[in-house]
């Protein structure tokens, strides 16, 4: 995720966190979290990442979350269906909002929510009537909002999950819905309805018409006007039949403007953490997140946060050193066998089997990333380092680790830790497990992928193998495989060419013979290999029952084959 600014710096900038719509997206988009005593967490830990994101990047002067505070609003009593589609909160997700309101009032940031409106409406009243030498930033899942665009709002539409963002100012989405303004968004509902907060729209009228029809009317009011200029039997009867209900949907898109909140910027302005955070945060088992919002709100402590620095601030604020020399690299690694607790490391490989071998390395130790590259005459230290069993490390795709050293005749031992393996443990499903994803996934980092992130995201993925009872998998089975398996990868497999020719052969002649017997039982010559001759021996030839068609004829697919299996010899 990277919403930075370019070029020069603008007014004083006001940061408002539509937080309904976003801790309801970390919750879907993260595994989920549970402190010891059962407490569900994740969503909340998911947006605080976000929000320290936010923070390190835009950098505002003042900031407020707005919630929804119950379904129950003005919209309701207009139409009692609207929302009404949505299936209720999982209570997993629903008891972390009064988490998040909690922790946010603790970090001294202003939480607003008002009877009888959205987040959405308390955001557009401050986008209207915020001063105008003030820039104002709204964060949300929720397209809706971008009708609020103009000069001096900016909207940062999360598109999937929390860290992939897209920033809208009056160009992009001019780029995104050419021939619209964003206040004609409202219109295009009024048209076409909206299906995720049940607005109805006008039966049968789609996204296409209703685009075409407001590029060319400007309003909803104006195409029912001109219902008698618009062409089309059917679509004057829709629209003459539904203008009260395209009128309706226009008024429920409508972002109500008018809320009676405090417009008072200075009560929003960004100040140290209440003493109540850190215990707080401390209960919710979110380790190291006090550091990391002391780092962005001020009040820091001096010590380093390798969670900030990652996801704050895009590892901006590392220090990097370079191991270049032999005496460089003793000097380091002597004090690094001197430390106790599990250190975080990289490699990257490059060359193919046999010939794979380290190109670059990064280790973090208090607070810096220190790198070797080919060529640094350190190399024989990390080997030392690396071959010691009594220094414990952490590291990401450790069998890569464990093959480069096996084709350098080197040794790797003490990895206790493996970042990838732990994910897909976690998340089975998913396509990659590079230190780069995994950290998008959990740290909400867009330029992930160091071994800075590696320290941030062990206390996170080890939770969670414990709340999953995957730890002892884990530690037991699929670390100490990692290594066997890059031995099996470097010993690769040899076949019995013989053995598979003489496979090959007696294959050939069983297929020919099924062949003969099936135009035997047949009666006559035809093509196995061709469905459309099958189709037609089976369905007319033979006269048995067609089970199903398709565009191009008679379905002979092994779903049809099994349910006429023993209808007819030939098939058996």
């Amino acid at each position: 995720m990277s919403v930075k600014e370019s070029g020069e710096e603008m007014a004083d900038k006001f940061l408002v966190i539509d937080g309904s719509s976003l801790i309801h997206r970390a919750f879907f988009a993260l595994p989920p979290l549970m402190t010891k005593q059962g407490v569900h967490t994740g969503a909340v830990y998911g947006f605080c990442n976000m929000l320290v994101k936010l923070l390190g990047d835009i950098k505002p002067k003042w900031l407020a979350v707005a919630f929804d505070k119950s379904r129950k609003t003005f919209r309701t009593e207009m139409f009692a269906d609207y929302k009404g589609q949505r299936k209720p909160t999982p209570s997993e997700l629903s008891e972390q909002f009064p988490l998040a309101r909690r922790l946010l009032e603790a970090m001294n940031i202003t939480v607003l929510e008002t009877d009888g409106y959205e987040a959405d409406d308390i955001i557009g009243t401050f986008a209207v009537h915020a001063p105008q030498n003030t820039e104002i930033i709204i964060v949300t899942g929720d397209k809706d909002e971008l009708q609020l665009l103009d000069d001096r709002v900016k909207v940062y539409f999360t598109k999937r999950g929390i860290s992939d963002i897209k920033a809208y100012d009056v160009a992009a989405f001019a780029a995104d819905y050419e021939g619209l303004s964003p206040k004609q968004l409202i219109d295009l509902k009024g048209l076409m309805g909206d299906s995720s907060d049940n607005i109805p729209g006008v039966p049968g009228v789609g996204p296409k018409t209703a685009l075409k029809l407001i590029c060319e009317y400007g309003t909803v009011e104006k195409v029912l006007e001109n219902i008698a200029q618009i062409s089309g039997k059917s679509l004057k009867e829709k629209l003459e039949n539904n203008k009260d209900a395209a009128l309706l949907s226009k008024k429920l898109a409508t972002i109500f403007t008018e809320v009676p909140v405090d417009l008072d910027l200075d009560k929003y302005e960004l100040k140290a953490m209440s003493d109540e955070a850190r215990p707080l945060m401390q209960e919710l088992e979110f380790r190291n997140l006090h550091e990391r919002f002391q780092t962005i709100l001020g009040g820091s402590d001096g010590t380093f946060d390798l969670f900030g620095e990652s996801i704050g601030q895009e590892n901006a604020n590392i220090e990097i050193a370079l191991l270049e020399t032999a005496e460089q690299g003793k000097e380091f690694f002597a004090l690094l066998q001197q430390k106790q607790e599990k250190v975080a490391f990289t490699a990257v490989c490059g060359g193919e089997l046999p010939k794979i071998h380290f190109t670059a390395v990064e280790i973090f130790n208090d607070g810096k990333i220190y790198k070797l590259q080919e060529g640094s005459g350190a190399w024989n230290f990390f080997y030392e380092w690396l071959s010691d069993y009594k220094q414990l490390k952490v590291t990401c795709d450790s069998k890569e680790i464990y093959k480069a050293c096996m084709c350098l005749n080197k040794k790797a031992d003490g990895i206790v830790d493996d970042i990838g393996i732990a994910a897909y443990l976690i998340e089975p499903g998913r396509s990659s497990y590079s230190l780069k994803a995994v950290a998008e996934r959990y740290l909400a980092a867009n330029n992930g992928g160091n071994a800075a992130d590696l320290q941030a995201l062990l206390p996170l993925v080890e939770q969670k193998l414990r709340d999953y009872e995957l730890y002892k998998l884990y530690t037991e089975m699929e670390l100490p495989l990692a290594y066997l398996l890059a031995k099996m990868e470097l010993a690769g497999i040899k076949p019995d060419v013989k053995l598979l020719e003489s496979i090959t052969k007696e294959m050939a002649v069983q297929i020919t013979a099924l062949e003969i017997l099936a135009e035997e039982q047949a009666g006559e010559k035809f093509n196995l290999k061709s469905p459309k001759q099958l189709g037609v021996l089976l369905f007319e030839k033979l006269g048995l029952p067609i089970i199903k068609k398709t565009k191009t004829g008679y379905s002979t697919d092994v779903s049809v084959l099994e349910q006429l299996e023993g209808s007819h010899p030939l098939i058996t």
